[in-house]
């Protein structure tokens, strides 16, 4: 069950108004897709994307001050990770149209960003940088991906000399991601195709640093995809997340290491990334298909079942990180940023003393409203209720109170940010509507 708060006064930083809203989308000036989001605290952090430029944030996620890479044009970034408040790594590349030409960059900053500067750069690659997973100033992993037209090429990358060089530490084809516990510890993606329909995903794990890559896992079944994230929480526990049968989702984990891996299908599209705290805590992310049209899922058992968050949100996400249970972001497909302060839930808050006589559902209040608008409800017993906002074909957006709350006067925010303008519904269920239920109206103008 969510915890119960008093009602929350409203904060204004820079104009713009903090509330307890599960998913709130937040622009970024980026024109075009986001791939990586990166926070070292509460406040500082970076995301990049299809554009050769590194953008940043003082204040959670609010602003973002666009870091420019200079001397390098048409260059997509798909990673980007700190070391601390000034040390920063950035990885990626270009593609020049034909199949065995690929550049690859990584780019570094020692002044938070201020300044950006090439570190290491190969050209007619035939791949680029996937991911980068900087220890320290001295030791880097990287995923690579590429082809040749005929065939995946990249594999696992490591460079002992701060990233002015790389060796070549594994490869079976693509390698999307790597997750590591300790400097000798970790585990690796790789996914190997060809033209004449081979397909085969692996999981591969290293305990000597990445001089040996011992294979835990091969699927070469024709529904096989490649595995964009992989994240190891102790020596035993780990997930990953990749297609199956696309667009379904396939859900990886093992508690033993790696020795074992447990695979899970769903039908839906959450394939892109995922992000755990331990191991219970996660979400999924990605797309919508079909009639699940949440693009984030959430657990608290370790993946055995999952909660829909952000439903009728129709951009992808492509990375998810979380510094606690309650804060996180998204880098979204469009090139916005989504944040939570809540773990993705709405907060449900109980307004005041005294018992109500009756069940109630009050108007909302503004309406019209823009984006947000206040939602009150009454119960003078316990009850389980279930308040669920609609659109005006009847779809589900999101349910803002699913759970069992004690008597009382009640009062719940929505924000319509990431929704379009038009009319919608909010539906009042107690005891699964046995005791009573009402639907009222109201509009979103913007």
């Amino acid at each position: 069950m969510k915890k119960l708060i008093p009602i929350l006064i409203l904060l204004f930083i820079s104009n713009v108004a903090l509330s307890q809203l599960g998913w709130v989308v937040y622009p970024t000036g980026v024109n075009g897709i986001l791939r990586d989001v990166y926070f070292i605290n509460a406040n500082t952090g970076w995301v990049v994307g299809d554009t050769t430029a590194v953008f940043k944030t003082t204040n959670g996620g609010l602003n973002w001050t666009k870091q420019y890479i200079y001397y390098i044009i048409d260059t997509k970034i798909y990673s980007v990770k700190f070391i601390n408040a000034n040390t920063g790594f950035a990885a990626g590349g270009q593609h020049s149209g034909f199949y065995e030409f690929f550049y690859a960059y990584i780019f570094k900053t020692t002044n938070g960003g201020i300044n950006w500067n090439t570190l290491y750069s190969n050209g007619g690659s035939s791949w680029h940088f996937n991911e980068i997973l900087p220890f320290d100033e001295s030791t880097i992993f990287a995923t690579t991906e590429g082809t040749t037209g005929f065939e995946s090429r990249g594999g696992v990358f490591k460079s002992t000399n701060g990233g002015l060089s790389f060796d070549m530490s594994v490869s079976y084809g693509q390698s999307n991601s790597v997750s590591f516990i300790n400097p000798q510890t970790g585990w690796a993606s790789a996914f190997y195709w060809d033209d004449v329909g081979t397909k085969i995903t692996y999981i591969l794990k290293t305990t000597n640093a990445g001089t040996n890559w011992n294979q835990q896992f091969r699927d070469s079944n024709d529904y096989t995809s490649p595995i964009p994230e992989i994240q190891f929480v102790n020596e035993n526990t780990g997930f990953a997340i990749g297609g199956y049968n696309p667009p379904g989702t396939r859900f990886y984990k093992t508690t033993n290491g790696g020795t074992n891996w447990s695979t899970t299908d769903y039908p839906h599209a959450k394939s892109s990334t995922l992000f755990f705290l331990d191991q219970y805590t996660g979400w999924i992310g990605g797309g919508w298909w079909g009639t699940d049209t949440s693009v984030i899922d959430y657990t608290s058992n370790g993946g055995l079942s999952w909660i829909p968050q952000k439903k009728n949100f129709y951009t992808r996400v492509n990375s998810l990180y979380f510094i606690n249970s309650l804060t996180g972001w998204a880098a979204l497909h469009n090139g916005n940023i989504m944040k939570t302060t809540t773990g993705g839930f709405v907060s449900v808050s109980n307004i005041g003393n005294e018992i109500p006589t009756e069940y109630k559902l009050h108007q909302n209040y503004t309406n019209p409203f823009n984006p947000t608008t206040n939602i009150r409800f009454d119960i003078p017993r316990s009850s389980h209720v279930k308040l669920t906002i609609y659109d005006a074909l009847g779809r589900e957006v999101v349910a803002l109170v699913n759970e069992k709350l004690s008597a009382g006067s009640y009062e719940v925010d929505w924000n319509g940010s990431g929704y379009p303008s038009g009319i919608y519904f909010y539906r009042f269920e107690v005891n699964n509507g046995k005791d009573f239920k009402q639907v009222k109206r109201m509009v979103l103008v913007k």
